[in-house]
């Protein structure tokens, strides 16, 4: 809800990410989820859906990495 203004479904938890970037701490639990409805960005400019072989075509913030590489594991 917080930014995307997005109802979903949690099916199954994932990963926790806990990461140290230079300013802050970050601990991130990440769950499998079903979307129940429209996305509405709030604090984005810009989102697209991609599929697993595109994950290496994108460049995401190192906390990311370890989410991605749980989600090929899963997919």
């Amino acid at each position: 809800m917080e930014e995307l203004n997005a109802s979903i479904e949690i099916e199954k938890f994932l990963i926790n990410v806990s990461y140290d970037y230079p300013t802050f701490h970050l601990d991130m639990d990440c769950y499998i989820c079903s979307l129940q409805g429209p996305i509405n960005l709030l604090e984005h400019k810009d989102a697209r859906w991609i599929s697993k072989d595109e994950f290496d075509t994108l460049d995401w913030i190192p906390a990311d990495i370890e989410i991605l590489d749980a989600l090929e594991d899963e997919l």
